[in-house]
Order: C-alpha cells, then structure tokens, then sequence
C-alpha cells in the first residue's frame, strides 16, 4: 500500500496532476526542493525495495536514519 501511494505521488509530481502539500508551498525554489526529495526517495524505495522489511525501516529512511 505505501508503495502504491509513493508512486501514486510520484507520478503526480511530474505529470499534470500535482500533489497538494507540494502545491500549497508558495516559494518556488523551496517547492522545487521538497519534490526532488520526494522523486529521489520514491525512486531510491522502487530500486531498494527488496531491502525494506517493515514500515518502521521506511520511515527510518525518511528521517535519514539507516
């Protein structure tokens, strides 16, 4: 299911339909920032997937935590 929703997000942040939160941020180069992290991360997940056993090993990841 997380899966599912990071590429759901991924594809939004480079297609036609956007992600709100992204969205919502008002200075550009700050926005542009947050969804490189966000594309880098989703694809660094699709590519290492195999490595990720539990959610608590993503959201580790997410907080730069290995």
């Amino acid at each position: 299911m997380a899966m599912e929703t990071m590429r759901t997000n991924a594809r939004r942040i480079v297609g036609v339909a956007h992600v709100e939160d992204f969205e919502s941020i008002e200075d550009a180069s700050k926005r542009s920032e947050c969804e490189r992290r966000a594309l880098n991360f989703a694809k660094m997940l699709m590519k290492e997937r195999r490595n990720f056993h539990t959610i608590s090993q993503v959201v580790q990841a997410v907080q730069g935590k290995s």
